[in-house]
C-alpha cells in the first residue's frame, strides 16, 4: 500500500509542477517586480500537496526555470533571472511553499498562508535590496506595498479553490 502511495504523490507533484510552470508566466506589468501569479498557483498547490510535496514541486519548478524553460515571470527564465532583481522572490517561493504547506488540513491555515507570503516579501525585498543597491524604505515601496492587497486576495483564492481541490481528488 505504501508503493501506491508513494507513486500517487510522484503523479500529483509532477501535476502540480506542470500547473506551476504554465501559470506562473502570466503576469501584470506594474512596476520593477510584476504581479505574478507565479505565488497564487505555489500558494494554491501546498495548500494542497502539504509542506514536502507542495516544496518539491516549487524547487522542481525553480531548477526548470533556472535551465533556461521560460516558466518564470513574463516567460523568462535562466540563471540570469534568478540572479537579477526579483530572484529573491522566486528563490523566497521554496521557504513560502513549505510554510503554506504546513498549514495543509489546520483550522488557522490563512496564519500559516499569510507568513508564508511575509517570508517571500522578506527574502525577495532583501535579495531585491543587494542586487540593486536600493534603500529599505523604497525597496519596500517598489516590492511590498503595491502587493498587499492583491496577495490578500490571492490567499484567500488560493485557499477557497484548495478546499474545492482536496474534496475532489479525496485529499
Amino acid at each position: 500500500m505504501k508503493r501506491k502511495s508513494s507513486v500517487n504523490n510522484l503523479c500529483l507533484i509532477a501535476i502540480s509542477v506542470a500547473f506551476i510552470c504554465v501559470i506562473a508566466p502570466f503576469v501584470i506589468p506594474i512596476g520593477t517586480v510584476p504581479f505574478s501569479f507565479a505565488d497564487f498557483i505555489i500558494l494554491l498547490l501546498s495548500s494542497v500537496l502539504g509542506k514536502k510535496a507542495g516544496s518539491i514541486a516549487t524547487i522542481l519548478y525553480i531548477l526548470i526555470g533556472g535551465c533556461g524553460l521560460p516558466v518564470f515571470s513574463g516567460f523568462s527564465g535562466g540563471v540570469g533571472k534568478l540572479l537579477g532583481p526579483t530572484g529573491g522572490f522566486i528563490i523566497g517561493f521554496i521557504p513560502m511553499a513549505y510554510i503554506n504547506g504546513m498549514g495543509k488540513n489546520k483550522k488557522n491555515s490563512y496564519l500559516y498562508s499569510f507568513l508564508a507570503v511575509l517570508c517571500d516579501y522578506i527574502i525577495g525585498t532583501i535579495y531585491f535590496m543587494f542586487v540593486t543597491r536600493i534603500e529599505l524604505f523604497k525597496s519596500l515601496l517598489i516590492c511590498v506595498v503595491p502587493f498587499i492587497i492583491p496577495d490578500i486576495i490571492k490567499i484567500f483564492f488560493a485557499k477557497y479553490l484548495s478546499l474545492k481541490l482536496k474534496k475532489g481528488f479525496g485529499i
